[in-house]
């Protein structure tokens, strides 16, 4: 594994290469229009009307040109700083990674005084429920009493209104 941060920035460095790969075309597709278009201004020469528009259509096939090409520069830039990033989240995630490892060696050296804390809070955990169970069947206990003297005082009235 690589870190999700890792994966994110690959995935951006990815874009980043197709991004200029089409851009790349673009480009290549635009410098044929302008040698097209660089003939057909040569070739208009004699024809005012077409001329003009020739070199307007050129003009904005240079723009476009300038446009492809300046996008193709920051789509190059955003790569370069995708696999920087990517790099970098590769490194933070090594350490991470080695900062896990070393708590881990902590923890197992750690974990045999936990154990015996825990055991020993265990037992008296286990204890005070015993404790807790001996009042609560006390408790009971006295319930059920209390409960009998009850029936016993109803029956005394009910044999006492008898009588009368």
């Amino acid at each position: 594994g690589h870190s999700p941060e890792s994966r994110a920035a690959a995935s951006v460095a990815a874009a980043a290469a197709r991004e200029i790969g089409e851009l790349r075309r673009r480009v290549e597709e635009l410098e044929e229009t302008e040698r097209e278009l660089s003939k057909a201004r040569f070739l208009a020469k004699g024809d005012a009307d077409a001329r003009v528009d020739a070199e307007r259509r050129a003009d904005a096939a240079e723009a476009r040109l300038r446009t492809a090409e300046d996008k193709l520069a920051r789509a190059e830039s955003t790569a370069a700083q995708a696999e920087s990033k990517a790099n970098e989240a590769e490194s933070r995630a090594n350490e991470a990674k080695a900062e896990a490892e070393a708590l881990k060696r902590e923890a197992v050296n750690d974990s045999a005084g936990v154990e015996e804390a825990l055991e020993r809070e265990l037992a008296t955990a286990t204890s005070r429920a015993t404790e807790l169970e001996r009042e609560l069947e006390s408790a009971r206990g006295a319930a059920r009493a209390a409960e009998e003297r009850a029936r016993t005082a109803e029956t005394r009235a009910e044999t006492s209104d008898a009588r009368r």
